[in-house]
């Protein structure tokens, strides 16, 4: 099939899909030189890799995004003291504003015996880890298995689809004797293949070429290949395979898109709801009846208990003849008046009998 270069983007936080990342996992080791022992701190990234193998399987989900099961192969070369335990590989958790939902499926060794396996996901990555119990050494091959969605979109400077892929990435401090990718394309999708499509090494913006090619398969599948050698330490193989537009619907990231968006807005219709009919109750059920006049409360003491006893009662003495004498104003024994003005400021009050029948005891 016919072939064109495709872009050569910018191998950045946003477009590396394929970040990938090394930890290793280490700590301070004694070496003892005869009879003198040294505390001797290693560096974990000191080491190489002998290859990377990538090996990718295309598919489409039933709403027509993308998917791929990714099998990566790496053997590390590890020095012969105890300095490493194992490797990580990190993964964005997103690629252009589309999430990746990285699954591990497995970590084993060259013969598929399992590897101990571990993963978490904080501040945007997902880190799967092989760790193991004691020191590892020499040439150890650990295969990382897992899958990805919203793995192709469309571009608009090349108006396709494309699978745009950095297959080790940039972030690795050691070097790659070898990366290869294999990418498989199944027969329902071979057909939207444009035939375009590019293989790039070296650091980010990088625009040298290494060798890629396609190969159809007996079921009509298309296999494409592509590898480099001798990958220097923060360099990266990626790989851009071209699509007819439209051959996968692309990650809806509006907010009515996702589940969490509908609830949210069902739960703002709630609140708003729940403020209108709070409304709603105020001015109808618990509004005063049309004719009403103010309610005042009123207190009244225990029958026979007037206002100087309750004082006493409850050791507010000094405000039992005030209130004894308010008391009897309201029963209508007495009448409080005005007498005039105090020398410095203020009215003088006065109590005028006017019914003893009224008055208590």
């Amino acid at each position: 099939m016919s072939a064109r270069i495709l872009t050569r983007r910018a191998v950045g936080a946003a477009a590396a899909a394929a970040l990938a990342l090394v930890a290793l996992v280490a700590c301070s080791v004694s070496v003892s030189f005869g009879d003198e022992a040294a505390a001797v701190s290693t560096d974990v990234n000191d080491f190489v890799f002998e290859s990377m193998a990538a090996d990718y399987t295309l598919g489409r989900a039933d709403d027509g995004t993308s998917t791929m099961t990714v099998v990566e192969t790496f053997v590390a070369v590890f020095p012969e003291y105890d300095q490493n335990r194992g490797m990580r590989r990190i993964l964005p958790d997103s690629y252009l504003g589309a999430p990746l939902h990285p699954q591990l499926v497995s970590i084993t060794d060259a013969e598929g015996a399992p590897r101990p396996a571990e993963v978490e996901s904080e501040d945007g990555v997902y880190v799967m880890t092989s760790r193991a119990d004691d020191y590892v050494h020499g040439a150890q091959t650990y295969v990382f298995t897992y899958t990805l969605e919203n793995v192709a979109r469309f571009f608009d400077d090349t108006g396709v689809d494309e699978l745009y892929w950095n297959v080790n990435g940039v972030d690795w401090a050691q070097p790659f004797g070898s990366v290869s990718a294999t990418l498989h394309v199944p027969a329902e999708l071979a057909s939207a293949l444009t035939g375009a499509e590019s293989c790039y090494v070296g650091a980010a913006g990088a625009t040298d070429q290494c060798p890629i090619a396609s190969t159809t398969d007996v079921d009509g599948g298309v296999t494409v290949t592509a590898s480099a050698a001798d990958v220097l330490a923060y360099e990266t193989v990626t790989i851009a395979v071209a699509f007819d537009a439209d051959t996968f619907a692309s990650f809806d990231s509006s907010y009515v898109a996702s589940p969490f968006g509908w609830l949210q807005a069902l739960a703002f219709l709630g609140v708003i709801g729940s403020f209108v009919w709070a409304i709603v109750f105020r001015t109808r059920m618990l509004r005063d009846e049309p004719g009403r006049p103010t309610i005042i409360a009123e207190f009244n003491p225990p029958p026979r208990i007037d206002a100087l006893e309750s004082a006493v009662l409850l050791g507010k003495t000094t405000k039992a003849i005030p209130a004894e004498v308010l008391e009897q104003a309201v029963v209508g024994s007495i009448r409080i008046e005005e007498a005039g003005r105090k020398l410095f400021g203020g009215l003088k009050l006065k109590a005028v009998l006017v019914d003893p029948a009224r008055a208590d005891g």
